[in-house]
């Protein structure tokens, strides 16, 4: 009988073992967020604009400015790109005009065609953008797009693929770790 409570004892031991090294890995949402931004997030400079592509893990959705938690997100991958144009001296008035033309041009087609110009890579499968949602961010020159892609299995690293047909520019791509994706820390609910 003693070594029935004993046996018992070490499990219930272990146990809250286990759940204060879990609980110890959960992260508050502000501290999430921090986490996501230093590891889950890639940077590039493309002919004179500063870009920036942040994979968004299901259990934190963005939309718009707030950080909000949704039920149903597990069929989707979800990033957020920006587009900052880096700003150069306009001397004229007539530079300054043709800016602003060039500007809204940009603007117009990621409002209405933003999906197009990205793709996702995961191993051999190329994944077309379901959904895009572009706004102009209140500093001046800065485009921020959330992208939503069907969600596939991670076989290796995703890359997520611009291909700069608004901007005009070279395409890049940015690589995320598969390892870190799927090894984040838990997100703490309040």
């Amino acid at each position: 009988m003693n070594s029935n409570i004993s046996r018992f004892l070490l499990l219930v031991g272990l146990l809250e073992i286990l759940v204060f090294m879990t609980a110890c890995n959960k992260k508050s949402p502000q501290a999430y967020r921090a986490w996501v931004e230093e590891h889950l997030q890639s940077k590039k400079q493309v002919d004179g604009y500063k870009l920036s592509a942040l994979y968004i893990p299901e259990e934190l959705h963005l939309q718009g400015i707030e950080n909000q938690i949704t039920e149903d997100t597990n069929s989707y991958h979800y990033f957020q790109f920006n587009i900052y144009r880096l700003t150069s001296e306009l001397t004229t008035v007539s530079q300054r005009e043709a800016q602003k033309v060039q500007q809204e041009v940009i603007r117009d087609f990621y409002a209405y065609r933003a999906e197009t110009d990205f793709v996702l890579l995961s191993g051999l499968d190329s994944i077309p953008c379901v959904l895009a949602h572009a706004e102009e961010a209140s500093d001046q020159g800065r485009i921020r797009i959330s992208l939503v892609f069907p969600e596939t299995p991670l076989g290796e690293d995703p890359h997520l693929i611009f291909k700069g047909n608004g901007l005009g520019i070279t395409p890049s791509h940015y690589v995320f770790s598969r390892a870190t994706i799927t090894n984040r820390p838990a997100l703490k609910l309040p």
